[in-house]
């Protein structure tokens, strides 16, 4: 196997992992289990891709070719292709449901006085988040879109990812060793 190739992958190759459903029935129990379970099989995959093609493609194809997995997709080549499309318009619809909602529910609760103009006013507001978040949220969407290369960007998105769930972490640190009353996880292996 060439190590170069294996490395290749390895710095390429990410996958953001964003449980964004708050409408489930038990969440702590539920969220924890999809989460640990959904990093446990997109790990297994992106480790089972990264031997494969350490294995049997040539280190220059992986160098010269970023979309190989659309390229030697079976059994019909090119499939790959509608693959990250549909990736890209799942991921895309979901975070502008979530998005707006998170908004709302942020400027509802009054933290941020300077949001209250996206608080959620009605029923229906509640549920999907209020019309003036949507616009917001889309004109932020469409911002990057303006790029020369959204390549660049990538790194950036990663970034701010990462910055959120270390930002969670600490926060659930700092209640837990604070000894918040507020703060009473339902997940037994919290700790």
């Amino acid at each position: 196997m060439d190590l170069n190739a294996m490395e290749y992958l390895l710095t390429n190759l990410v996958a953001v992992l964003f449980p964004s459903s708050g409408d489930v029935s038990k969440p702590g129990k539920n969220i924890p289990f999809g989460t640990l379970t959904g990093m446990a099989i997109t790990s297994s995959i992106s480790l089972l891709i990264i031997y494969l093609f350490g294995f049997s493609v040539m280190k220059e194809t992986l160098l010269d070719d970023r979309l190989i997995l659309a390229t030697v997709s079976w059994p019909v080549v090119g499939v790959g292709y509608a693959g990250i499309c549909l990736s890209c318009v799942g991921c895309s619809l979901q975070s502008l449901m979530t998005s707006p909602r998170l908004l709302s529910a942020i400027a509802s609760d009054g933290f941020l006085p300077f949001l209250s103009s996206f608080s959620a006013h009605t029923e229906q507001d509640r549920s999907i988040g209020s019309p003036l978040a949507l616009w917001l949220t889309c004109f932020i969407a469409t911002i990057p879109c303006l790029a020369k290369y959204l390549d660049n960007l990538t790194e950036v998105v990663a970034v701010l990812f990462l910055l959120m769930y270390f930002t969670v972490n600490v926060a659930c640190f700092l209640l837990s060793s604070l000894r918040s009353p507020g703060f009473r996880p339902d997940f037994k292996y919290f700790r």
